[in-house]
């Protein structure tokens, strides 16, 4: 199953309020200087490509409003990494947008939960969002 119904399903009940951007783009700002690559015999668009894949991020969710910003991960079972993916993406934005002064609240939605996981990500403060997709 793919995270896109994850996502949809997420949307479409969706507790925040806010404009919501799919695979919002993080990480720009730590991208080699492809101009100055252009000007050397070492460029090729193979780097360029392979920078841009280590580099930048997508972020499942971006959902934005007038008092704080929320980075969602969607995952089918909550696991660890989602929530170390969701503090490498604040990290990320944050470096792209320096002067963001709303603060940045992390989630993950999910299908299966992870009681270990679960325990980890509420004492870290990161929303929980689970998901049901037996209605469609």
């Amino acid at each position: 199953m793919k995270e896109r119904k994850i996502i949809k399903a997420f949307i479409a009940d969706c507790p925040i309020k806010g404009r919501i951007y799919k695979g919002f783009k993080v990480g720009y700002r730590l991208l080699p200087d492809t101009d100055k690559w252009e000007k050397t015999l070492d460029f090729n668009a193979y780097a360029a490509k392979l920078a841009q894949r280590t580099h930048v991020k997508r972020l499942d969710l971006l959902i934005v409003n007038e008092q704080e910003i929320w980075i969602i991960e969607a995952k089918r079972r909550l696991n660890p990494s989602s929530i170390g993916q969701v503090y490498v993406y604040q990290a990320l934005f944050k470096i792209d947008y320096p002067s963001e002064q709303r603060p940045i609240q992390l989630g993950v939605v999910y299908l299966y939960e992870d009681p270990l996981t679960q325990l980890a990500a509420e004492q870290q403060n990161i929303s929980l969002f689970k998901v049901d997709l037996t209605d469609g």
